[in-house]
């Protein structure tokens, strides 16, 4: 089976090995090892000071960097194209931050240039948004609001759910960011990180699992699975690398021109890691349903893309040429025998 969904993304046999390992505990000196020289290596080649590594998923990194936001007690702007940007902001609703939303339609990008007059505007000290969209695939660009953040003197926070491990980012100018360990990685879900260029704040008005301030990189406050660790570290040397980048930016491209012309794929890029299939005629998920009988597994079954009858295919496992190529052939003649 060739798995193109946005999760559970299928590990390799370095990975699958590494889960099936022998436990040990978060206490020992032997996971102290594996805890420091992972948080080394994501330091390393994510561009960040300190990583805090919890059991948990992707949301749970979003809501504990959200509290840590939260102890600022100033306001903020929280943009928002999609899903998950929503998301950021019920969770930031629910955490009872200061903020303005700008919202803008879904499979459009976040237009930067209007960004700098609302911070002045709305007198934002913080700015929070998703990298790549999850729910369309749109990138937004980091760069940019970097050089904004910089210029205004606001603080960046970022969900890299669906970027860290699918290309190359520079997070040093970032205050903080998010990530897991099930979708760009490649790994085994179930670990959740923010990443950080600052020191954890403390306080006790903050439930104490999302006290990040007790997440050091040498210290784990509580039970963590070293299986999904040492899968996590496995997977992470595999992905965090410019040959894999390079792979994956060589298979967007194929997939986009592909694809692009037929405008069934309409927020795409040639540096999408996540293509949206806009499905208008057919069923989406009878569609997926025939494709996986075929051999390739694609994601349809999201309530929001229920709603939408979409579907998506997203480069977020360790995938081979051969792969890739077979996929595209299959979706391509299936997408003709229905049109």
């Amino acid at each position: 089976m060739i798995n193109l969904t946005t999760g559970p993304v299928l590990p390799n046999k370095q990975v699958v090995n590494a889960l099936t390992s022998y436990p040990i505990s978060h206490r020992s000196d032997e996971y102290k090892r594996l805890h420091e020289n992972f948080v080394a290596l994501m330091c390393e080649k994510l561009k960040v000071k300190h990583v805090a590594v919890l059991q948990g998923s992707g949301t749970l990194a979003n809501e504990a960097m959200i509290w840590q936001i939260k102890l600022l007690g100033t306001k903020g702007l929280i943009l928002t194209n999609g899903e998950f940007g929503d998301r950021l902001i019920d969770q930031s609703k629910r955490i009872q931050l200061d903020f303005m939303e700008h919202r803008v339609a879904w499979g459009n990008e976040i237009d930067s240039d209007q960004i700098e007059a609302l911070i002045a505007k709305n007198n934002a000290s913080w700015l929070l948004f998703a990298h790549c969209e999850t729910s369309t695939g749109v990138t937004n660009k980091l760069e940019r609001f970097t050089e904004i953040a910089q210029r205004t003197k606001v603080k960046l926070y970022v969900d890299c759910m669906s970027t860290v491990g699918t290309q190359n980012i520079d997070l040093s100018l970032v205050s903080m960011a998010t990530c897991s360990s099930g979708k760009g990685l490649a790994s085994i879900a179930g670990i959740a990180m923010v990443l950080s260029n600052a020191p954890f704040s403390t306080e006790i008005s903050i439930p104490k699992y999302f006290d990040l301030s007790l997440y050091d990189e040498k210290r784990t406050p509580f039970t963590l699975s070293s299986n999904l660790l040492e899968a996590l570290f496995t997977a992470a040397k595999s992905k965090l690398n410019q040959k894999s980048w390079n792979r994956t930016n060589h298979f967007s491209n194929k997939i986009f021109q592909e694809f692009h012309a037929t405008g069934i794929v309409p927020f795409s890029r040639k540096n999408s890691r996540v293509f949206t299939f806009v499905s208008r005629n057919f069923s989406s998920v009878k569609f997926c349903e025939e494709l996986k009988e075929c051999g390739v597994e694609l994601s349809c079954h999201s309530d929001y893309l229920l709603a939408r009858n979409w579907f998506q295919l997203a480069l977020f496992g360790n995938h081979g040429e051969t792969e890739i190529e077979e996929a595209i052939q299959l979706i391509a003649k299936r997408l003709n025998t229905i049109n």
